[in-house]
């Protein structure tokens, strides 16, 4: 027995007449035609008695009807419930974001759900993923946009997608022609990484490590806008995904690393000792759409994770 089925029955007992139900309900008419019929066949009864002007239910067809109007009115108001739950949700919620993740989806994100749910409130927390997950333990964030580390059990993940490390540097430092940027080539340049609370910072010198590469730290900088600082000015190339730098301006330059790349994958987080609320599913949804918008419109870039 479905829904569609009753649906039908209700419609057709209602106009008396298959080819009005058929008009009403936009379905033609041989099609609701085997749904009365599929149905009085694992009913075991016959709910219409069929004649010229029409069909008019039996006695076991009115029983049927009456109790598919009932189910139907259960269906309808679950539905409004379910309109008004979705209208008036509201909220906190607290979303932890890396600096230069912050810089790209804070903006687009607040927009998108300004318009969809303007009644959830949104908290926003930067910090580096090491710092995140600690606070998505702690219950201090609902959900957080990290780059992955170590698996977690008190931590659900959801892939998002994943980044190259580019070399961003400034022009005034970048020799002609120069298109991309070896592995083995770093030492030549002065190094602006982040400190070794950082997670990032433990993957570059385990490449460098396994390469045989000596690295020559210039800066030793955690603040996302003083890194970008540094570079603009031309004191420093960074070792960092290039989300949240302003390439467009022509003042940065974010150079592809190879021999060895280094890619991050970057997910979605929330803890599996805080289950999210209503708000917080939606925001989590809201979350994955604006990063996939964002990796589509060229704006970040990077590789989406298949869903």
């Amino acid at each position: 027995m479905e829904i569609g089925q009753l649906v039908t029955l209700v419609h057709v007992a209602e106009l008396g007449s298959l080819n009005k139900a058929s008009e009403r309900l936009h379905i033609v008419q041989p099609a609701l035609s085997r749904q009365i019929r599929l149905l009085e066949q694992e009913l075991g009864v016959q709910l219409f008695e069929r004649h010229g002007r029409g069909m008019v239910p039996t006695g076991a067809g009115t029983q049927v009807v009456a109790r598919a109007v009932r189910i139907m009115q259960e269906i309808g108001q679950i539905r409004a419930d379910m309109a008004r739950e979705q209208a008036a949700l509201s909220g906190e919620v607290v979303i932890g974001l890396s600096p230069n993740v912050a810089e790209l989806l804070i903006v687009p994100l607040a927009r998108r759900l300004a318009s969809q749910h303007p009644s959830v409130k949104l908290k926003f927390a930067t910090a580096y993923a090491g710092s995140i997950q600690e606070w998505l333990q702690s219950g201090d964030v609902d959900l957080g946009v990290i780059y992955e580390q170590n698996k977690v059990t008190t931590i659900k993940t959801q892939p998002l997608l994943r980044e190259p490390v580019a070399v961003v540097v400034s022009p005034l430092l970048l020799p002609p022609g120069t298109c991309s940027i070896s592995f083995r080539d770093l030492p030549n340049w002065p190094l602006i990484l982040p400190s070794q609370r950082h997670s990032l910072r433990g993957i570059i010198e385990r490449a460098a490590s396994e390469h045989g590469v000596e690295l020559q730290t210039r800066y030793e900088v955690d603040d996302f806008n003083t890194v970008r600082d540094l570079v603009s000015a031309g004191l420093g190339v960074a070792l960092i995904p290039a989300a949240g730098f302003d390439l467009e301006a022509g003042k940065l330059i974010a150079l592809p690393l190879r021999d060895p790349t280094i890619i991050r994958p970057v997910a979605l987080a929330s803890s599996i000792m805080r289950p999210l609320t209503a708000a917080g599913t939606v925001v989590a949804q809201a979350v994955v759409d604006e990063v996939r918008t964002l990796v589509a419109d060229g704006v970040w870039t990077a590789e989406l994770v298949p869903v």
